[in-house]
């Protein structure tokens, strides 16, 4: 049981679980209460004494740890000493404390690495992202497209988080946290779900016949993907023969995309007025083209630039495309995308090239 009485006043009941918060034998009845404490905007952190089980769980229910000087506060109630010193003398979360709630929750922000401890949960659906992955940024378009309100926690991939692997057995971004836990992953299916659960502004076809036909190219541009990195980590490799076989099947894979645009004869794959599903899902890979014809060996940029050239639809839907403000919202300058891409290829990824300098 809890054994002191919870008063109407939030200072006082702050102060009550405080002042049990540090016996570990109490933790379990605090879980009960903590809720209260979310509308406070702090995040209640333990030192290495208390259990990592509890440790987690507590996380679930309160929220971001402010700058550290805000915890000064605190110190007036019963107990609250004692969180402020755990604070202070912790180092992992002397390092966490100098940042902002926004700090973990915006998009260009610091990749967590396998040391990093998993930020709480909002009320928000949680996204977690790699700012440079393209299959992240379809979910994200989507995400953007509609309004739907969000937080983005991005994430080191050559050094992942202890804690992702818990969310995804696969490791892989997009994952998608939703209010109450569950979790879902795969950039196409989340983007699906995105779509049917929240109504405004549809983005697959209405009609079925053109959904499926929709979907069919998003599978045959899968293979124009897979084509485009066979020849990108290639490049550093000096691969000729590989450059050369697969290479022109990309070329093929992007040419038969501006031919369906051609006969559908409208602004973007989904009609005149907006971009659809479709042309969401194939645009990360039309951003980042100017990077494939920027690092592509020497030999080979006669054979690029031809395949710009015969590809004059896609080149004026890609126009069409960066005046999208879902688009506009997320695109990356080709002189950023281009680092990271030459830090990826170098074998060191180069995650933090954006970091939100709080």
């Amino acid at each position: 049981m809890w054994r002191y009485a919870i008063k109407p006043s939030l200072s006082s009941t702050v102060g009550l679980i405080l002042n049990n918060l540090f016996a570990v034998t109490k933790i379990k009845t605090c879980v009960k209460h903590l809720q209260l404490l979310k509308s406070l905007n702090i995040r209640v952190k333990l030192d290495s004494k208390i259990n990592k089980y509890w440790f987690n769980m507590l996380n679930k229910y309160v929220r971001v740890l402010p700058k550290l000087g805000e915890f000064s506060q605190l110190s007036k109630y019963t107990g609250g000493q004692r969180l402020v010193k755990s604070i202070s003398t912790c180092p992992v979360l002397q390092e966490r404390s100098n940042y902002s709630p926004s700090y973990y929750y915006k998009m260009n922000s610091k990749h967590l690495s396998k040391d990093s401890l998993q930020p709480p949960t909002t009320e928000k659906i949680r996204i977690y992202s790699m700012r440079f992955c393209p299959f992240a940024q379809r979910a994200l378009l989507v995400l953007i497209a509609k309004g739907i309100p969000h937080d983005v926690v991005n994430c080191n991939l050559k050094e992942k988080p202890t804690w992702l692997k818990e969310l995804n057995p696969l490791e892989k971004v997009p994952i998608v946290e939703l209010p109450g836990g569950k979790v879902i992953y795969e950039s196409l299916i989340v983007a699906d779900y995105f779509d049917e659960m929240f109504e405004a502004r549809r983005l697959r076809a209405v009609d079925h016949v053109q959904k499926a036909i929709d979907r069919i190219w998003i599978d045959r541009f899968g293979k124009a993907i897979a084509n485009f990195y066979k020849v990108l980590f290639a490049i550093p490799k000096d691969d000729q023969e590989t450059i050369q076989k697969y290479l022109p099947r990309f070329a093929t894979g992007l040419k038969d995309l501006d031919k369906e645009l051609s006969e559908r004869k409208t602004k973007f794959f989904g009609g005149d007025d907006l971009p659809g599903m479709l042309d969401y899902m194939i645009w990360p890979w039309i951003e980042r083209y100017p990077v494939f014809k920027a690092v592509i060996p020497a030999q080979y940029s006669d054979d690029v630039q031809k395949l710009t050239n015969d590809v004059s639809t896609i080149n004026r839907w890609t126009a069409d495309m960066m005046q999208d403000f879902a688009v506009k919202e997320f695109i990356l300058p080709i002189e950023v995308h281009k680092e990271f891409i030459q830090s990826l290829l170098s074998g060191s990824p180069n995650y933090n090239i954006l970091d939100a300098k709080l």
